[in-house]
């Protein structure tokens, strides 16, 4: 139904259905499509585009990570590919550490998911892949800055939690300080596949393979790492996991600087050590830990400075060290408690069990077992005049124990410091034979406390008789210094040849060389202070106490004798007949001698021998070198005075013969013997003088 509308004029009717559109309604409607579908067009372009144009604002700008601390990583990109439909692409890409350093550069970074993956499901970017990339590492005294760089990307708000993750690393390098010693490492050819998935727990793993480049070297090295467990926990403390690493030798001068900071008399030259080592943990339904590895070192020469004049000789072809490790760790408490824990190499044996607390601060040891050390390859690697005399079979540990913190704080820095540790054990040997000191079937405790070593012999048989002293070592000066409290040191001592012929004859000239031997001695001391690396610059003072001895006497004493000889061809105008027959024995009456070392020194006081019936009396010192500073004084014998007048004439006479020169090369001072000559010949006139005039 339609009103007509009257304005006064019949024509002028309108319709209001008509009026309500009008004419133009739809090229309006035409526009507005048009319009819409522009505006769709423009925006599927924009977002088909806008991959581009980010890559092109990354390439322009430096990406910035902002950390908790006001930290910032920057991030540089050369050139980038993104694309909807396409992986993504990063060329040229640099992170610079929190110092404005190049720590990562990559040639291309590439990922396996086109792009629209990963932004529609950003905890799956699924896995990357870097070619060519360089890592430049350096150490800061709180850790290093790779450690600073993943901490402020980690705790940046707007990064993503994955649940999936992988790279694999192609061709990479690594330059940095090595872990042992600052000098710079390079790792080559690096080959890196990194996995980490994330759900209701969590699976991470990789495997690396690269060479180290030492000295034009490429040596390999494998490593292996695979871990499940809670998605928030430590992999080092937490969940069910297995380490592996293998290395080919490697030359141990990288060892140098450190060796040397803890051994200053040790001069590496060279060697190489190669191993492989497993470790495995299982706290997800457990305690348990398990390590074990082996280390081989070859082709070890090094020096140690034993003394001022001279160094010790270090060689070891090759040697094997392993290790078996079964424990229960406790990440709540920080402790292990071992189970078992052995080390075995050519010399050493060593078994334990007891337990670590505390293990990330002081490093508290309570450690007990047993341990063997024969010490044949040692005694290899002696000086070639020392080795012969020094063979200890059997060495070992009954029991042992190892108590207190390993580290200690300094000015806030963790430092291990053995002064707080405190070490005992209860050792003993199979036989020993150490310059001419046999001993067999040996017990003693030592005791490691306060950086002293100290040594208790508990039962010590020594060459028939036992060993006394009780010496402890000083380690905390540099040198180390041995020390011997007052007291008897060695007690009714069987004397033997090889005695005489390393030390004896420095205490007792006489017995120099001595082609056979028999008797006994004791040694007491008073005082002793001997730096270990320089005998010659300690001091000693004591008392050797002669029970008896007898002996086939050396050059040295022969000479002596040859001039007693003279002075008996003088006296009687004959010959020494048992001196012409060779077959002269000396003999030592029961006596003390006191003696003392300084200077490189061993001086002596009065000390009495006898050959036949001849009292012979030696005073004066004897070097280290050798070198003699002596005073001989003979006594006549009553029996070479029967004649007539030479009882009246010479009764008491004593004749004194100053020796200088060295053992091998003696020189008798014969001004003595001259002047005695001269005084037979004159109190010998005077005699017969008056013995006519009184007849």
């Amino acid at each position: 139904m339609s009103t007509d509308v009257s304005t006064g004029s019949e024509g002028a009717i309108y319709s209001f259905e008509e009026s309500a559109q009008p004419p133009d309604a739809p090229a309006r409607r035409r526009w507005l499509q048009r319009l819409t579908w522009l505006l769709l067009i423009g925006l599927a372009a924009l977002l088909w585009t806008a991959p581009q144009l980010a890559g092109r604002y990354f390439v322009k700008h430096a990406i910035e990570v902002h950390g908790d601390d006001d930290e910032t990583v920057k991030i540089r990109i050369g050139e980038a590919s993104l694309g909807w439909l396409s992986p993504v692409s990063l060329t040229d890409m640099t992170v610079y550490d929190l110092r404005g350093g190049a720590l990562l550069q990559v040639g291309r970074i590439t990922s396996e998911l086109p792009l629209w993956q990963l932004v529609l499901d950003r905890t799956r970017p699924g896995r990357f892949i870097a070619r060519h990339p360089q890592v430049c590492l350096s150490f800061t005294p709180d850790g290093s800055n790779a450690a600073d760089v993943i901490r402020v990307i980690t705790s940046n708000a707007d990064a993503a939690s994955f649940s999936q993750f992988a790279l694999t690393v192609e061709g990479g390098q690594l330059l940095g300080p090595g872990i042992i010693s600052n000098s710079p490492k390079r790792l080559e050819n690096i080959f890196l596949d990194i996995s980490d998935t994330r759900s209701e727990g969590r699976q991470l793993s990789f495997e690396l393979t690269a060479d180290i480049r030492e000295q034009g070297e490429l040596l390999p090295l494998e490593a292996a790492f695979e871990w499940t467990g809670s998605v928030t926990d430590d992999p080092l403390r937490s969940g069910k996991g297995t380490a592996a690493i293998k290395f080919a030798p490697l030359p141990l001068a990288a060892l140098a600087t450190r060796l040397q900071e803890w051994m200053p008399e040790l001069d590496l030259h060279s060697g190489r050590v190669a191993g492989q080592m497993l470790a495995e943990w299982d706290f997800a339904e457990s305690q348990k830990v398990r390590a074990q590895g082996t280390l081989t070192a070859t082709d070890v020469r090094a020096t140690v400075a034993s003394a001022p004049e001279g160094t010790q000789e270090i060689n070891w072809p090759s040697e094997v060290l392993t290790f078996d490790i079964d424990g229960d760790y406790s990440p709540d408490t920080d402790s292990l408690l071992l189970s078992k824990a052995t080390l075995q190499s050519t010399p050493v044996t060593l078994n334990a069990h007891g337990g670590i607390s505390d293990l990330r601060g002081v490093c508290h040891l309570d450690l007990r077992g047993e341990l063997r050390y024969d010490l044949d390859q040692f005694v290899q690697n002696l000086a070639a005049d020392y080795r012969e005399h020094v063979q200890v079979r059997g060495l070992q540990t009954r029991e042992f124990s190892i108590r207190g913190p390993l580290v200690t704080q300094i000015d806030g820095v963790a430092a291990y410091d053995l002064t707080q540790v405190a070490i005992e054990a209860d050792l003993g040997w199979e036989r020993a034979d150490v310059f001419g000191v046999h001993s067999e079937q040996a017990t003693f405790i030592t005791r490691l406390i306060g950086g002293v070593l100290e040594i208790e012999p508990q039962h010590v048989p020594v060459s028939g008789g036992q060993f006394r002293g009780n010496p402890h070592v000083d380690l905390q000066v540099r040198p180390a210094q041995a020390e011997m409290p007052q007291g008897l040191v060695l007690e009714n001592i069987e004397l033997s040849p090889e005695m005489c012929h390393l030390w004896m004859k420095y205490l007792s000239p006489p017995l120099a060389e001595a082609t056979r031997a028999e008797g006994r001695f004791s040694i007491a001391l008073s005082e002793t202070q001997v730096p270990l690396d320089n005998m010659a610059a300690g001091k000693m003072q004591g008392v050797l106490s002669v029970h008896s001895a007898e002996v086939r006497p050396g050059p040295f004493a022969n000479q002596i004798i040859g001039l007693v000889s003279v002075i008996e061809g003088i006296v009687s105008g004959g010959r020494n007949v048992s001196a012409a027959a060779g077959d002269v024995w000396i003999t030592m009456p029961e006596q003390e001698i006191a003696f003392h070392l300084t200077n490189g020194r061993m001086h002596h006081a009065s000390l009495e021998f006898h050959t036949g019936p001849v009292i012979i009396r030696s005073t004066g010192s004897v070097g280290l070198d050798e070198t003699l500073d002596l005073m001989i004084a003979v006594t006549l014998p009553d029996e070479w005075l029967k004649r007539p007048l030479l009882s009246d004439l010479f009764e008491g006479e004593i004749i004194r013969i100053p020796v200088v020169g060295t053992f091998d090369r003696p020189q008798f001072d014969r001004r003595g013997l001259a002047d005695f000559g001269k005084r037979i010949a004159a109190r010998a006139t005077g005699g017969l003088l008056r013995k006519l005039f009184n007849d």
